[in-house]
């Protein structure tokens, strides 16, 4: 028998996230920054799962951001305040983030 113990590089997937994440690529498949209705509606889901997230550990929505792995959130936390990571990060804003600010 073998026992797997590196579980700080990377864990099996529970069966229901495999299912809902193969649900989610069939059905929302589209470009969530397009402005066409298969962007739009990924962007909806992506935002719902946000919200799901920050509902799951009492923070607000605006405070989850989604990245494709670590590098991609380091090079977000080391930027200065203001200055987005460096070009072929990626890590991006939600849509119209940058706009409330100002």
């Amino acid at each position: 028998m073998q026992i797997y113990l590196d579980y700080s590089a990377t864990t099996p997937t529970h069966p229901q996230v495999i299912e809902r994440v193969a649900t989610i690529l069939q059905h929302h498949w589209g470009n969530p920054s397009s402005l066409h209705t298969w962007g739009q509606d990924t962007a909806t889901v992506i935002e719902m799962a946000r919200e799901q997230v920050a509902g799951l550990i009492n923070a607000n929505s605006d405070q989850i951001i989604f990245t494709s792995g670590g590098t991609a959130i380091k090079l977000k936390l080391i930027s200065p305040p203001g200055k987005p990571p460096k070009a072929g990060s990626n890590v991006k804003p939600r849509p119209n983030q940058d706009k409330e600010k100002k």
